[in-house]
């Protein structure tokens, strides 16, 4: 008794676009025997190229995300501890600045006494 089996379509035959063919087989969920099957009808060498540098693209991309995070991080952490560390001299600086002015007023003052 011969055994009856789905003919299963050729790869061009599936869907005309070959990327939109590989995400079909790809993204059914459960990789079952005729989707094993299809799905290796339409990687030739070429596509396999294609999907190992678009791999390695996007673990490229992936790393410099990371790469940039932690930099702004980084700088983020930086910038509060300079901030916490210059808050003592800055509030001196303003005191300064306060007795300068108070200074230059009674400066201001003398020399009008002076010209009378």
């Amino acid at each position: 008794m011969k055994r009856k089996t789905k003919a299963i379509a050729p790869a061009p035959a599936l869907l005309q676009n070959e990327q939109a063919a590989l995400l079909s087989v790809l993204s059914g969920g459960k990789l079952d025997r005729q989707r094993s099957v299809q799905l290796l009808r339409l990687i030739n060498g070429k596509n396999l190229k294609r999907l190992i540098v678009g791999g390695i693209g996007l673990s490229v991309a992936a790393q410099a995300v990371i790469n940039v995070s932690r930099e702004q991080s980084l700088r983020h952490a930086i910038a509060k501890e300079l901030k916490k560390q210059l808050s003592p001299l800055e509030a001196q600086i303003h005191e300064l600045e306060n007795e300068v002015n108070a200074l230059n007023k009674e400066v201001q003052a003398l020399r009008k006494e002076l010209k009378r």
